[in-house]
């Protein structure tokens, strides 16, 4: 008796949230679609969170042949609300609408914008009860992330839905049968109902039962906890299909490995023994246990290093969106940008093969990332991704003398990243230049600098570009302050009165790079900055041109003091190292070597009792001690524009010559 009122409360429930006579803001022409025939969506936003927006969007879900796919709607103006028409494939059974502007969406929480589809005048079209059980049943893994955010109907609710398809449309049975039977058992709590038990004979029938349905069986009975009759069946599985699912999935678990021949070598007998296109959806991992993704990447990375490519080119078509975004830091970026152990020559190949195979995601998303619609996914997943990706490549193609190339990926990267990168901007400000595009530079570079964004490079062109319009640099300095804005300097010099410390500092002896020894105490009266760095951390290396900048705008007072201070180093030669990469990149900095044993990796004594002091940890860290001895400031880390850093240090320097 309970089992009834329960499901005729979901019924009445149902109806109630779906039938046409319930207000909604949406209304659906015909009024029972059919698939492959056009339907016309009318949207009245007036009563929802989007009421009084213009230039509204949406975007419809169709679950076609029991999966979701994501389209964009051309939405036109009617009356006092929106109409879009679009067919809807032959395949389809439900359609979930989305309407957005911006980041504000309205879904009706709970249901969804929701249209099942008819196949006759009666009854509802193949996967319209599935797709909307499963949309609402997170659960089960098959719904649009992120469109009901918080919606989680009851097991017995998923069960009704995916009663009801099955009961009119056997044809689903292969796709639909584990959400069915586990559904079945999270609401009865029977594994041996006659639900279950005819669903699992159907998936067992037969001399010689599929590999696959062996894999959906063993995963059903670990969901009902039924580990006995599991590993039963995984016992025979394996004795039917020796390279099969269960197989695979073992051999998985055992490819790891510290050494990297070894690693390799696992990897691609793995590949050899259990070929991808051998087993049903290759591109989903297998009982979340088995992701060819990382077995191509390990296969290509180890390779790499040893500079072989040959795995890259042969495996980097099969390689998932966010693989291949791995493929690039890994291979490309770290040897070229990071390490600078790689010239823009040996690069160039390497990017542009990886880059082709990203490029083949931009107008259609990587389902193993999810479900979005075109725009959605070019919009605010591929174009904003490719901000640091793009810029990469952009530099690699100038220097390779590509350059209407470079200006499309630096374009590209700037519609994602909108003056907000200092180093994106000089690329793509050097590219028009280099495109003969002289009339589009003065306004990047004041876009640049307007944004506090700017290179040494950047500024130099601004200074140019001052002296041949006024003959002189009288002025500039004053040209600056006006793009940038004195609200903005203002700002920052209000956060910074606020962030500033009056902390006692332990005192310090260390050598410079003739020997010299320079101690704390005996640069009382000065203000003193001290930014500690090391040969191989690149983003300490990065900041240094926005350090120089700083440190130019105080070398005439005496009583300001900058030391760059080498620590952390491992390697026996790092002073000579840290003097000859200065004097390659012309910063005339005052270097102090930490102390410590270098031999025992442990240079960083100085360091160490700062960063235990005030509880932090990480390089570049820079230090703005006051006249009196105090520490004032503390910072860590590089945001990447050096104008920014020069004035934010020049105004921690200001602050402690000022302050009391």
């Amino acid at each position: 008796m309970l089992k009834c009122f329960t499901m005729a409360a979901l019924l009445l429930g149902t109806a109630a949230a779906y039938g046409q006579d319930a207000p909604r803001a949406i209304q659906i022409t015909p009024e029972r679609p059919f698939p492959a025939q056009p339907m016309t969506v009318h949207y009245d936003p007036s009563k929802t969170v989007l009421a009084g927006k213009d230039s509204v969007q949406a975007i419809v879900y169709e679950y076609n042949h029991f999966s979701w796919k994501a389209i964009d709607l051309a939405l036109q103006r009617k009356g006092n609300g929106y109409e879009a028409t679009f067919t809807p494939p032959a395949d389809c059974g439900v359609v979930f609408f989305k309407f957005f502007k911006g980041d504000t969406v309205d879904v009706e929480p709970g249901t969804g914008y929701v249209q099942m589809l008819f196949s006759d005048k009666a009854t509802v079209a193949t996967g319209a009860y599935a797709g909307y059980g499963l949309m609402r049943s997170p659960n089960y893994g098959h719904t649009v992330e992120g469109y009901l955010p918080g919606t989680n109907i009851s097991d017995t609710a998923t069960y009704y839905w995916m009663s009801q398809e099955l009961s009119y449309h056997k044809e689903g049975r292969d796709q639909l049968i584990e959400s069915y039977v586990v559904s079945n058992y999270r609401y009865q709590h029977d594994s041996t109902s006659g639900q279950i038990t005819k669903a699992m004979q159907y998936l067992l029938a037969g001399p010689q039962v599929p590999d696959v349905n062996y894999d959906k069986a063993i995963r059903i009975y670990r969901k009902m906890g039924l580990t006995h009759k599991a590993d039963s069946l995984t016992a025979v599985e394996m004795q039917q299909y020796p390279d099969g699912y269960i197989a695979r999935q073992q051999a998985f678990r055992q490819l790891a490995s510290s050494n990297m021949d070894t690693a390799l070598a696992r990897n691609l007998r793995f590949l050899q023994r259990f070929p991808p296109a051998k087993f049903e959806d290759p591109a989903i991992p297998a009982f979340g246990e088995v992701d060819y993704q990382k077995v191509y990447q390990v296969i290509i990375i180890i390779a790499s290093v040893k500079k072989d490519y040959k795995p890259l080119y042969a495996y980097v078509q099969d390689c998932s969106y966010s693989a291949l975004e791995n493929l690039m830091y890994k291979l490309v970026e770290i040897p070229y940008d990071d390490h600078k152990s790689m010239d823009a020559q040996t690069a160039m190949p390497l990017a542009d093969t990886i880059m082709h195979s990203i490029f083949k995601y931009r107008d259609t998303a990587d389902v193993r990332v999810g479900v979005f619609s075109p725009r959605e996914w070019k919009e605010k997943h591929f174009d904003p991704e490719q901000v640091r990706t793009a810029s990469l490549y952009a530099r690699i193609l100038m220097e390779n003398g590509r350059y209407a190339e470079a200006l499309e990926m630096a374009t590209l990267a700037q519609r994602g990243a909108a003056y907000s990168r200092a180093e994106i901007n000089e690329t793509y400000i050097r590219l028009l230049q280099a495109n003969r595009q002289a009339a589009a530079m003065p306004a990047a570079i004041e876009t640049s600098i307007r944004h506090n964004q700017a290179t040494p490079w950047i500024l130099e062109q601004a200074a140019n570009a001052y002296v041949q319009e006024h003959g002189n640099k009288d002025g500039f300095e004053k040209y600056l302050d006006a793009l940038k804005g004195n609200t903005s300097t203002a700002a920052m010099m209000e956060r910074l009165k606020g962030e500033m410390m009056n902390e006692g500092l332990a005192d310090f002896t260390m050598k410079d790079m003739n020997g010299k020894s320079v101690t704390l105490s005996k640069l009382k009266g000065k203000v003193v900055v001290l930014d500690f760095w090391a040969s191989w951390c690149a983003p300490c290396k990065a900041s240094f041109p926005g350090m120089n900048m700083a440190r130019a705008q105080w070398e005439k007072d005496e009583n300001v003091q900058f030391y760059f201070v080498d620590t952390q180093e491992a390697v026996a030669d790092y002073k000579q190292k840290a003097k000859q990469y200065l004097a390659d990149k012309h910063f005339p900095f005052q270097v102090l070597f930490d102390n410590g044993d270098v031999a025992k990796h442990a240079m960083s004594q100085v360091y160490d009792q700062y960063s235990k002091a005030f509880h932090l940890s990480g390089i570049p860290q820079k230090l703005i001690i006051g006249a009196d001895g105090r520490l004032k400031f503390i910072t860590v880390g590089y945001k990447g524009s050096p104008s920014e850093l020069a004035d934010e240090i020049s105004a921690m320097v200001q602050l402690a010559k000022t302050t009391k």
